[in-house]
């Protein structure tokens, strides 16, 4: 069973977001059933920088939801902004089931 938590599965995650939305360009987008939004926060200042993005994907059969999930990416950068001084990211979901969420960015993470 694929844990939303494990590195494997963000592997998956980031595939399937760059292969959705090559060059990262838009803030919402589709692949088949599922919708897909991100949403950008950001601060540079002289010393301290970050940035937040928040994505909301939903898996939907008509108007029902088979699963939502939340997946949440916080970079922190020195006065190096090529150089992440932390990275953390986080999954959560929203509804539906693990194993259905997982099976979907398996799918769509490996093409």
């Amino acid at each position: 069973m694929s844990r939303l938590s494990g590195a494997n599965f963000m592997r998956q995650w980031r595939a399937a977001c760059s292969a959705s939305n090559p060059g990262q360009r838009l803030d919402r987008w589709h692949v088949g059933d599922v919708e897909w939004t991100r949403d950008r926060h950001v601060h540079w200042g002289p010393d301290i920088s970050f940035h937040i993005e928040i994505h909301r994907i939903v898996c939907k059969s008509g108007e029902r939801i088979i699963w939502s999930l939340l997946v949440v990416s916080e970079r922190w950068f020195g006065e190096d902004r090529d150089k992440a001084l932390r990275v953390t990211e986080f999954t959560k979901l929203l509804s539906g089931r693990t194993d259905t969420a997982t099976a979907w960015f398996r799918e769509h993470g490996n093409e």
